[in-house]
């Protein structure tokens, strides 16, 4: 129903009613991205169906650019999901929903907290712009509570009010995972996150035994600088198990063939590693001879099947 702008909260009620119908329903799918006329009172009749689910294991909700729903829409589709203890996969995408405040990742943090057999979160805040640090710090709450992740995917992309005050408190969250298989940031663009942020992500990335596969996209944030680069390098190094690289730096001016030098030298070191995907583009510092010798080093790994660059200005 993506894009519908004949798409009202009456729908999304119509919508409700025949959901209720469904209680023993273990996937939903649901997208009303665009769909501008939908409010929180839509969100809220979809929520009150959520209720009668008895044994719900995969849910797939999406409210792109819906500008209307706030956190009190938020609110109630987390009431409405605390029930679901069955819940295993969750994503949920509120890009460019930008009323999104504090209570909503609150709302969002006790949700998590509430769903005991949660193993795979999925969630878009790209462009929710009145997302905070304080608003972070509610939502790391939740991470830390949810014990059994095993896979998470968070966009704050162009969430330009965090500091490193609100990623140190998501960092510190995903320390509790050590048994996290898959883990997925994106921050394109932070602008306020600096290596003291990115130093407390490497922090808890040496807690990941298990990791099997990672992506960290953090082109453009401008304060990522080599040294902010090689405490995550030495972080990679003890990611043993890890079979899936992707790191995306482009347009980070700050960063040199220095941090290409400690790219190698780390992963170089994981004898497990598969599949590399890097984008260096757009990044002035970096030298075409830089690229080209980190992007032979790791092709003459034993272990590597591709590796994928995107380097070229």
């Amino acid at each position: 129903m993506g894009r519908s702008k004949l798409v009202t909260d009456q729908g999304l009620k119509s919508i409700a009613k025949g959901l209720q119908r469904l209680s023993d329903l273990q996937t939903l799918n649901l997208f009303f991205s665009l769909c501008k006329n939908v409010t929180d009172e839509g969100m809220n009749h979809i929520s009150e169906s959520l209720k009668r689910f008895s044994f719900l294991q995969r849910l797939i909700l999406g409210y792109k650019y819906n500008t209307n729903i706030t956190d009190k829409g938020l609110k109630n589709l987390a009431n409405g999901l605390k029930r679901q203890k069955s819940l295993q996969f969750f994503y949920l995408n509120l890009a460019e929903c930008e009323n999104l405040q504090e209570e909503g990742m609150k709302a969002l943090g006790e949700l998590f907290s509430s769903l005991s057999s949660l193993r795979s979160i999925d969630l878009v805040l790209k462009h929710c712009e009145k997302i905070t640090d304080k608003g972070l710090k509610s939502l790391s709450k939740g991470l830390r509570a949810s014990k059994v992740l095993k896979s998470i995917i968070i966009n704050f992309s162009g969430c330009n009010q965090i500091t490193d005050e609100g990623f140190k408190n998501i960092s510190e969250a995903l320390k509790t995972h050590s048994s996290l298989k898959s883990l997925n940031l994106k921050l394109d663009p932070c602008v306020k996150i600096t290596d003291e942020g990115f130093k407390s992500l490497s922090e808890s990335l040496k807690t990941f035994s298990s990791l099997q596969s990672i992506h960290l996209d953090f082109s453009s944030c401008e304060h990522l600088t080599d040294a902010g680069l090689k405490e995550l390098c030495q972080a990679f190094k003890t990611l043993s198990s890890l079979q899936t690289f992707e790191l995306y730096i482009g347009n980070c001016n700050e960063i040199t063939d220095e941090s290409l030098k400690d790219l190698s030298e780390s992963l170089r070191t994981l004898r497990s590693l598969q599949d590399i995907e890097m984008y260096l583009r757009y990044s002035e510092k970096l030298t075409e001879e830089g690229r080209q010798t980190l992007f032979e080093d790791l092709t003459k790994l034993d272990s590597i099947q591709n590796v994928s660059f995107i380097a070229r200005k």
